[in-house]
Parts: structure tokens; C-alpha cells; sequence
């Protein structure tokens, strides 16, 4: 299988990464719709969103990653960090929005886990 690093994983440099790893423009094609065009992922979230289900995992658990290692700064400064991180691997506001969100989601959960103590 084929690695690429998460800088290249974005729309706009997905193409050009294989290209330079060798891959055929017909392999290349192919590639470049099963991670950004296929059909596993909800049609709106598709839309929206532009990346394949598998694809918004993959990222979201780099994203998840970035997020934790910032646990001792603000919130705000967590937030800010991703959004340079996901930015400067090309991602457009829609994607970065989408994780961010996700991101904030899983975090308001997790904080509500430790609320709720059985008694």
C-alpha cells in the first residue's frame, strides 16, 4: 500500500503526491475517487464536505491526535492550532469547520462522562 505523509492528504495535493511517487494517471484517478468521492459517506456530509467517509476518519484521528497534545493550553489556542494544522495541509473551511466541530463534540461528551459519577 502506497504512503503518503498527512501534508499530502488533501484535495489539492493528493494528485499531485502520487504523480510524484510514480502512480499512473489512470491509478491516480481511481485513487483520487475512492478517498475523496465515494459513496460510504452521507450524501450531504459528501457534498459538503468533499472527502470520502474512510477519508474524514483518517483525518479525524490525526485531528484527535493534535487536539490532545494540547490539553494544558486554552481551549481557544487548541482550537486556533488546528485550524493552522488543517489549513496548511490544504484542507478549505468546510473540512477544517466539520473536524473542529467533531473535535469540540467529542470533547463536551467526554467532559460529561466524568460528570455523571454512579453512585
Amino acid at each position: 500500500m502506497l504512503s503518503l505523509k498527512a501534508s499530502f492528504f488533501s484535495p489539492h495535493h493528493f494528485p499531485l503526491a502520487l504523480f510524484k511517487k510514480g502512480v499512473s494517471q489512470a491509478d491516480a484517478d481511481n485513487a483520487v475517487e475512492v478517498v475523496f468521492k465515494d459513496n460510504d459517506c452521507a450524501e450531504e456530509q459528501n457534498s459538503v464536505i468533499g472527502l470520502s467517509k474512510q477519508s474524514i476518519d483518517h483525518l479525524y484521528a490525526q485531528a484527535t491526535k493534535q487536539w490532545f497534545r494540547g490539553q494544558n493550553v486554552p481551549k481557544e489556542t487548541r482550537k486556533a492550532r488546528i485550524v493552522r494544522w488543517l489549513q496548511y495541509r490544504g484542507f478549505d473551511w468546510n473540512v477544517t469547520s466539520f473536524i473542529l466541530k467533531k473535535l469540540e463534540r467529542q470533547e463536551h461528551e467526554h467532559e460529561h462522562e466524568h460528570d455523571h459519577v454512579p453512585p
